[in-house]
């Protein structure tokens, strides 16, 4: 839509200045201008390569997936066998002081934290697809 009302305007401004007239090239380069600019900032936010982006979050957010799952899995594996030990040559106490060391695992808090912002990120770049269609429709008439 833009890019047509652009070169409208430049077709305009061709006739005016091939006839010298004045009114036609004041008017065609005022719609050459305003439609340029406002190409321009469409493009400036315009989302480009944005299903790349979405592969690239999904791919990582799979990645960290499968990290998760194997650490719970070792990681509950050894909670398995220390907790069989401390309760055969352990009284209460050293099981309750235990337990919180075990229950803390800052790698896979950190995991849960990148997922969580590539979810965000995923949902943020999401939206701005389904804008896409608008603005290539207001650029080129495109879907």
């Amino acid at each position: 839509m833009i890019s047509f009302v652009l070169m409208i305007g430049i077709i305009v401004l061709a006739i005016g200045i091939a006839h010298e007239s004045e009114n036609a090239i004041y008017i065609g380069l005022t719609i050459a201008l305003i439609s340029g600019i406002i190409l321009i900032c469409i493009s400036i936010d315009y989302p480009f390569h944005i299903d790349e982006k979405i592969e690239l979050y999904e791919t990582e957010n799979k990645v960290i997936e499968d990290k998760i799952k194997e650490t719970v899995r070792v990681y509950m594996e050894y909670e398995q066998e220390t907790y069989k030990s401390l309760l055969e040559n352990a009284d209460l106490t050293t099981i309750l002081v235990a337990y919180p060391d075990l229950n803390s695992n800052e790698l896979v808090k950190s995991e849960i934290e990148t997922y969580k912002e590539n979810n965000n990120k995923l949902k943020e770049l999401k939206e701005r697809k389904i804008g896409k269609s608008t603005l290539d429709w207001w650029i080129y008439f495109g879907k």
